[in-house]
């Protein structure tokens, strides 16, 4: 994730699930996941790193 810091976001979008993506101007790619609709909660996931919030 270190690598995307100063990088420019080109693109964000909401899917219907609930879920969110950005797009970096480098073609890296974070999808922000929400697993439980009455809830708050998301997952990053990059490479082999996944982080629950």
């Amino acid at each position: 994730m270190l690598e995307l810091l100063g990088e420019a976001i080109c693109d964000a979008e909401v899917p219907t699930d609930g879920s969110v993506r950005l797009t970096f101007g480098n073609g890296s790619v974070v999808e922000l996941y929400d697993a439980e609709w009455n809830y708050e909660s998301n997952q990053i996931n990059v490479a082999d790193l996944h982080i629950m919030v």
